[in-house]
């Protein structure tokens, strides 16, 4: 009653040849190749309908496995249960476990190294790590494993050099977007409210910070891209465009050779040197998540 049309065209096809073979032959030997025939057609449709029926793996969905933990006073890991967590881009969610555990569905149309912003709910708190909610897809969802960490509102780890230079790109990022005019600046007051009022803290308090923090860039001066955001952070457009400029014309293959440099000294236990060079691949691509865990180790080893 299923029948595809494959395999309608099989019994056809058998069914001609049955009439073909049977004319001529007696009752007895007529009953006997009919039940071969037979065989052979339903031999014939299941062979069809494995090769019609699609494989598991090319249905197989696309997911975000992951556990959500709330940072505790000693820095320990609290499993949160029953706490909802989507993807903001595509409004997938799901409410963690017993054992803090969740899965995101991921469409299609979001490809490996892409960014995606996770976003939970539960009052007093908000995503500490990854920075920003910000996730890579990474190319085998099979065997990764994303872990959530939550802070309470107006905890000071929200206020690290990574969280600030994020803030500014996406504040310069979608503050020019608005400028239609020529002479009109980019007004970064809005976005810096908004990252107040969403970690917890008051306006001042993330002005003074971030004011420390862009004085720590200007006196060490080995980072491009972070001076072209400290420059727009003080509305030194001029010299922001230059230092992005200035980054933009560094070569890839620099880049590359840095990293493989970096990782050899790092097998060598060669941490100073290891680290400088996982420094020089941030200047190229200041968010390259392997070089931030790898400098991280070598903190912890030192």
């Amino acid at each position: 009653a299923c029948l595809s049309r494959l395999e309608l065209s099989a019994l056809k096809f058998i069914s001609g040849l049955n009439s073909g073979l049977i004319s001529g032959l007696n009752l007895g030997e007529e009953k006997i190749m009919s039940e071969k025939i037979r065989f052979s057609v339903v031999c014939v449709c299941l062979i069809l309908s494995f090769a019609v029926m699609p494989s598991g793996a090319a249905y197989a969905k696309r997911e975000l496995r992951g556990k959500i933990y709330m940072v505790g006073e000693k820095d320990e890991d609290i499993p949160s249960k029953n706490t909802t967590i989507r993807i903001e881009e595509s409004d997938d969610s799901d409410v963690s476990t017993d054992t803090a555990a969740f899965r995101l569905f991921i469409k299609d149309h979001y490809k490996t190294d892409e960014t995606v912003t996770l976003k939970v709910e539960k009052p007093g708190y908000q995503i500490w790590q990854p920075v920003a909610g910000k996730v890579r897809i990474p190319a085998n969802l099979e065997n990764y494993h994303e872990k959530v960490r939550l802070d309470k509102l107006g905890s000071h780890r929200f206020m690290s050099n990574q969280a600030f230079a994020m803030l500014i790109e996406n504040a310069a990022r979608e503050s020019t977007k608005t400028v239609s005019k020529s002479d009109e600046k980019p007004d970064l007051s809005r976005y810096l409210k908004e990252w107040a009022v969403k970690y917890g803290f008051g306006i001042d308090d993330v002005k003074t910070e971030m004011d420390k923090w862009a004085a720590d860039i200007e006196k060490r001066q080995d980072n491009l891209y972070e001076l072209g955001l400290a420059a727009f952070y003080r509305k030194n457009f001029k010299e922001a465009d230059e230092k992005f400029i200035d980054m933009a014309n560094l070569p890839v293959d620099w880049a590359q050779t840095q990293y493989n440099l970096a990782d050899t000294y790092f097998a060598m236990e060669d941490w100073a040197k290891a680290a400088e060079c996982y420094k020089n691949v941030l200047k190229v691509y200041p968010n390259y998540k392997k070089a931030i865990e790898r400098l991280k180790l070598i903190r912890e080893k030192r």
